[in-house]
């Protein structure tokens, strides 16, 4: 059986207690790596949502442009249907124009049909609406009956004044819808460049996230590394910390027998001597009467671990009985 010194055991013990130590070290170093491992995935994790919600953003920008670019597109189409449109009614005009010149200076037409039935309108609405003399309204109704009666005798040649402004009518209409179309082109074609401008900015923030991205990866890395090699470490220190504790313990129990052994011959050699007393029929003193309870107290220890020992092997026979 190997028998360690007493300075041997000592060295084991304050190796127990070193390797105890840095196993402890080992532990709080590897919780501090750890702890800054989880805090580069949480921040990496944050960069890299940024990312995912500005590329969902460029997606919606472009989209939208694209919807946008599409109508622009179609609304210069019709802007240009429009505008030849145009052009043709006013080439009508113009002859109109001509053809109307030439009506009114061989008719004598000093004044055009559209404007008397204006003023006649405007007279008319006059009677109805102003509080005026009966003489006044009197008035008023010839020059109606002469507005109209001149009216009348232009109506015979008019159908030229009517086409010609008919025709002017239609332009109007035909340029406000083209000026409301131009309008509206550019109107969509400002939003369609503010969203590329926004997709161009972006997409640069997306690259600058990327390259932070991989710096942290890089980071986490690094701590990997350094966790997995703490972490080797921690488990040689465990396994070093596991055979010193054992080769502890071993001297631990042999230290406790020896010193159960020097107690038990101190004990007999008292007991020698009090038995040798008791036969030459000395007084027996205090500390003598304690050997003797100690001799008892021993003698029933002994016969309780011998039962315990009887009851184990008992237990044991039956146990391989069962099996």
């Amino acid at each position: 059986m190997w028998m360690a010194t007493k300075e041997g055991k000592k060295q084991v013990f304050r190796e127990l207690e070193k390797h105890a130590k840095e196993t402890s070290e080992l532990r709080k170093e590897l919780n501090s790596i750890n702890d800054k491992k989880e805090s580069l995935f949480r921040e990496k994790e944050n960069i890299s949502n940024n990312i995912r919600k500005l590329i969902a953003r460029v997606k919606s920008c472009k989209n939208e442009r694209d919807r946008l670019t599409k109508e622009v597109k179609g609304l210069k189409e019709k802007r240009s249907k429009l505008s030849d449109e145009i052009k043709k009614k006013i080439d009508e005009a113009k002859k109109l124009g001509i053809e109307r010149e030439k009506v009114r200076k061989k008719n004598n037409i000093k004044l055009d049909p559209y404007k008397l039935k204006r003023e006649i309108g405007e007279m008319e609405l006059s009677i109805e609406t102003e509080g005026m003399s009966f003489q006044k309204e009197q008035q008023l109704m010839a020059k109606i009956k002469g507005k109209k009666k001149e009216l009348d005798e232009i109506k015979k040649v008019s159908s030229v004044f009517e086409g010609s402004h008919r025709i002017n009518d239609e332009i109007k209409k035909l340029k406000k819808e083209a000026d409301d179309t131009h309008k509206s082109i550019q109107a969509k074609a400002e939003n369609s460049q503010k969203l590329h401008e926004e997709m161009i900015e972006s997409s640069k923030q997306i690259d600058g996230l990327k390259k932070g991205e991989d710096e942290w990866g890089k980071k986490i890395d690094e701590v990997k590394k350094r966790f997995n090699d703490v972490n080797e470490r921690l488990q040689e220190k465990l396994g070093e910390l596991a055979k010193t504790r054992g080769s502890a313990d071993f001297a631990f129990q042999e230290e406790r027998h020896s010193r159960r052994s020097r107690d038990e011959t101190k004990l007999r050699e008292k007991s020698r001597l009090v038995q040798e007393k008791i036969r030459k029929g000395e007084k027996l003193t205090t500390d003598d009467l304690r050997v003797m309870a100690s001799l008892d107290s021993g003698a029933e220890e002994e016969e309780e671990d011998d039962d315990s020992e009887g009851e184990g092997k008992e237990e044991s026979m039956k146990e391989e009985g069962a099996e």
